[in-house]
């Protein structure tokens, strides 16, 4: 094992591990400042720590050859989604497929907006509905790999 490779998937663990920390301080200001705009913010920050600990797992597997990373976002992706399994159980597998769909359906929208409590994205006659509750499942889920990550 290679010391630079060893450093390089720590370093992507720690930066998700800090967009993951940023997340949950959005999510905590949302309720008692009544702004629930910080959704999108939210969410943002849970996508780029999501991004940044599938790297770190593709990186600390990619070590020991077991791995071949690929500049293809889709082909690491599939090879993230044969390995996790090891990391979480199957409910934190489905929250995390849960929100790389919202992320992309997010970066495909033309339209979205907060009525109340929802941040709702519109997609052609489809729409995904975000709530408050669902963005800390899906914090809790990632937090749960991030803490797996680290832990093997």
């Amino acid at each position: 094992m290679d010391n630079h490779e060893s450093e390089l998937w720590k370093y992507s663990l720690t930066k998700a591990k800090s967009k993951l920390k940023t997340t949950e301080n959005v999510l905590q200001m949302i309720i008692p400042l009544k702004e629930n705009r910080l959704m999108i913010k939210a969410l943002t920050f849970l996508s780029e720590s999501l991004s940044l600990a599938i790297t770190s797992i593709l990186q600390k597997e990619n070590m020991g050859g077991s791995s071949k990373l690929s500049s293809n976002q889709d082909k690491n992706l599939k090879l993230f989604f044969s390995m996790v399994n090891k990391y979480i159980n199957k409910k934190d597998k489905e929250n995390i497929y849960t929100l790389i769909k919202i992320r992309k359906e997010h970066i495909k929208s033309h339209l979205e907006f907060i009525k109340k409590d929802k941040f709702v994205i519109l997609l052609g006659d489809k729409y995904e509905v975000i709530t408050i509750d669902l963005l800390k499942n899906l914090t809790n889920s990632l937090k749960i790999l991030i803490l797996k990550i680290e832990g093997n």
